[in-house]
Order: C-alpha cells, then structure tokens, then sequence
C-alpha cells in the first residue's frame, strides 16, 4: 500500500472495488488507540466464515478469533513487524473452526492507520503435514524396533525351546513345573510385546499371510484394554472353527484399535466395547464381495453416545472428525476403510444417538491345508546362531525327525549333495552369511527338486517380502509346538 496516499472518497472505492476481485479472502479494520473495527471484507472473506459485510462492519476482529484482544493485537503486530504470515485458530459463523493464515500490511492515509489483512485456511494442508510426521516417525521407529528385535526374539526362541524340552522331565516336581510355566509365560509376553511395537511402529508392506483373527484378537486385547481404560469394559466373542482370512495381523490390529480409540471418546463416563468373530456362509448382498461363498464377520459395538445419520455418512471420508481441535486427525476410520477394502472387504456402520454404534467388517474367508502331525521326516536345518541352532535339534529330535544340521549355506549344500536318503524339509534362517536362505533354496532344489521349504526369521514382515510367499515362513520366537505344527503344515501341502 502506498502510505502516502491521501483519503477521499474516489481512493476508498477503488480499494472496495479492488478488494473484491481478490480471490483471497480480505480483512480491513481501522486502528485506533490500540483497538480495531472491521470496515471491510470482501466476497472471497464471506466464502471463507460465513459472515457478511453488515454482520461483520464495527466489530472487534476478536470475534472471529480464539485469542484475547491483547494476544491477536500481538500476533498482527508480530505478523507486520516481520513480514511473515501468522497462524491462529479462525471461526466460522456455524461455529466450525479452521487453521488461519494471516498476512497483515499496514496502511495509513489521512491521519489514519489501516490494517489489511489477507486470511487463508491452510487446515487440510496442516493435517496433510502432521500425518507426514507421524509416517516419518513410524518409519523410523520400525527400523529402529526392527533392529533390534531379531537377536531378542533368537534369545526368546532359545528359551521358548529349551523350556519346552526340560518340561516332559519336571512332571514329577509341581514347584518346578511351575516355576519353568512362568518362565515360558514371559518369555512369549516377551514375544507379543516385540510383535506390538514392530506392527504399531512401522508400515506393513509384506504379503498377506493366513491369519486366525481370534489369535490377532487375543494379541490385540491388552492394547484395547489399555486404550479404553478402568472405565470401559472389553468383551470378546469368538466363534469355535472360525475360519481364517488372508490379511496382514499388524493392519487389522491397527483398525482395531482405531475403533477402540473412537469408541473411548464416545463412552467419556464408561460402557462396554464388544468385538465378536464369527463365520458367515452367505455375506449380505449389500456388502457386494467378490467372493460371496463365505467370510468372517468382525463385529465391533460401543454403549456410547452414537451418531446421527448425516455423521454416519461422513465418518469414513478423510479429515472428518467429530472432535474437537488437537483431539483427532479425522483420518483413523478413513485408514480402517482402506486397510479393509484392501482385503477386498467392506466396513459399514449402524448408530443412533444414544444407542451407541457398531461396526460390521466383513473380510472373505480362505481355506487352510490342516496339517498332520507325527511324520519322521528328515530335515536339513540350517541355522548361523549356534545356540539356536543346537536347541532347534534337539527340540526336533525330540519329536521324532531326523536333523541333519548345517552352520551356514556351504555346509547345508554339502549335505544336501552327499546325504543318501531323503530329504523331506528344509529349515533355514533367512539372513545368513554367504547365500541368504531363499537362495540357499533354490540352489538345493537343483539337486533335490522334491524338497520343501521353510524359512524362519525374527523380522517376519521384511523377510517375508523376500521369500515371496508367507505360507513356508515361520516367524521367531516360536515355541516347539507351533514349529511342528508349521513343519508338518509344509509336509502335507501340494507340491508347487
């Protein structure tokens, strides 16, 4: 503005006229002794609160804002001073409030100062960069966490194994039996805990794997209880030969506890969060899934405050919140929508005020070869970790294969090449010095073409990705029964 300028009345309408051609949003007030007043606004300032030029003429510029008089005076005058735009909580005239962007220029003419101000409502665009943050943040905690957590879950899976071998000897002696339960307790704690912090910490980008949603429901219940608090009881139903469903556990946890973290704030004086599983033969034709033979149904119900119709019909666009400022991003049920459709399943919502709200995932259900116990095969075992290496035969052993164990890839090749009867399995760790396990794989199968595999390693989502496929990955820690259960699962499955 030129501050030389002189007032009069041609001047003033050429602003007007000026100002209204402006696409951005135009606040002008007068100053004097330490106050303002409104005397102008133009058409793209109305767009943006709602608020005419007559509603608005006279008025304190306080009104719009959530700041004290002597707070705004200091961020226009922090906004003149140094040139640069200021940010402030702006309100509309329905009550909603946005993230304002103010750039102020001063201007005196007549004896009188002039504030312009030019307003912008960057809120989506702050979100956009917080949610950025927090996937930086994630992102560097998984890398972190997944440092980490492969020697802790080898140390566990020792004691997992050497704690399963020593309890057939300890039947005799209650104490003991009791004592060594515990230490099997925490060591799989252990192993859940590690398992939270990798699927929280970080982006999921493995293949899907065959998952039992009730187990990924059980991993999930501390979490949910921590989320709801004292207040708010957890209920679970899960039906008996629930089947299972081709999803990653780390995402379906996540829409889980989005949906326990919606539900506290909707019972601020407690209730009861319920989630049920259960199989359904014939999904509702509204769902519209591709494979319509069966499924499994994720029911999730609150007692809290519920939702009318309009927020039901909003409540999976991104940035919709019903929160409160700094209490929600408005992008949780957005995420659950997309993580579920991903699966080629669908998420819908029923809620009335009052009556609290329930959540019905439908996620289609995929068949599982059901494994056979009690083979003798003979297993090559390939593993560097001498400690997990010696507990991992000795545990096999034990339940009747036959182990032919190997250091690393040329020793497991010499074997493979020199051993004269069958090798039915090959067990070997992914991240191994030399040829990793996959390749370690490929060149065995050159001299035994019938041979299974089955890859184990502490980082499942990263390791599966370079296996290619999760159903011959099996994931440390493990206790003896589920790497049993896991080998005879490859044993009985179709030769690819």
């Amino acid at each position: 503005m030129d501050q030389g300028a002189k007032a009069n009345p041609e001047i003033t309408q050429l602003l007007a006229s000026a100002l209204q051609l402006m696409p951005e949003a135009v606040l002008v007030t007068e100053v004097k002794d330490g106050s303002e007043r409104i005397i102008f606004l133009n058409q793209a300032f109305e767009r943006l609160t709602g608020y005419s030029m007559d509603e608005l003429r006279g008025q304190d510029p306080t009104v719009l804002h959530s700041l004290e008089t002597e707070s705004l005076h200091q961020l226009l005058s922090s906004a003149n001073s140094e040139g640069l735009p200021q940010e402030t909580v702006l309100h509309r005239k329905d009550g909603t409030r946005f993230q304002d962007r103010i750039t102020v220029s001063r201007w005196r003419t007549g004896g009188k100062l002039y504030s312009v101000q030019g307003h912008a409502d960057v809120t989506q665009q702050r979100e956009i960069e917080n949610q950025l943050v927090l996937s930086q943040k994630r992102e560097a905690t998984g890398h972190l966490v997944s440092g980490l957590a492969h020697d802790f879950n080898n140390l566990l899976t020792a004691i997992l194994v050497y704690s399963g071998l020593m309890a057939p000897k300890l039947e005799n002696d209650a104490q003991l039996e009791r004592y060594l339960g515990e230490i099997r307790a925490a060591a799989e704690r252990g192993a859940q805990v590690v398992a939270e912090l990798m699927n929280l910490g970080r982006e999921d980008a493995a293949e899907p794997e065959m998952v039992d949603l009730g187990e990924v429901l059980g991993h999930t219940s501390d979490l949910l209880k921590r989320i709801l608090g004292e207040d708010v009881r957890l209920n679970t139903v899960i039906e008996p030969n629930l089947y299972k469903a081709k999803v990653h556990e780390g995402r379906i946890q996540q829409v889980l506890l989005n949906l326990g973290i919606n539900a506290k704030d909707a019972m601020p004086n407690g209730g009861e969060f319920r989630v049920g599983l259960s199989n359904q033969e014939t999904p509702p034709a509204e769902v519209n899934l591709s494979d319509r033979s069966r499924c499994v149904l994720i029911e999730v119900r609150d007692s809290g405050t519920g939702m009318d119709s309009e927020t039901c019909a909003n409540i999976f666009k991104p940035f919709f919140s019903t929160k409160g400022k700094g209490k929600g991003t408005g992008l949780g049920l957005f995420t659950a929508r997309t993580i579920i459709e991903h699966y080629h399943g669908r998420i819908c919502v029923e809620s009335q005020p009052g009556k609290g709200t329930t959540f019905k995932i439908l996620l289609p259900a995929s068949g599982a070869v059901a494994p056979v116990a009690g083979s003798k095969a003979t297993l090559l075992l390939v593993e560097a970790e001498e400690v997990d290496r010696k507990s991992l035969d000795a545990t096999l052993s034990q339940r009747g294969y036959k182990v032919l164990p190997a250091a690393d890839s040329n020793q497991a090749l010499e074997v493979a090449q020199s051993y004269s009867g069958e090798i039915a399995l090959l067990l070997a760790n992914i991240r191994m010095s030399g040829i990793g396990g996959p390749q370690l794989g490929e060149e065995i199968l050159k001299v035994r073409p019938k041979i299974k595999l089955l890859f184990m390693d502490a980082q499942g989502n990263g390791s599966q990705r370079r296996i290619g496929d999760a159903s011959n990955f099996v994931k440390k820690p493990f206790s003896p029964s589920v790497l049993v259960h896991k080998i005879e699962e490859v044993l009985n499955s179709p030769a690819s």
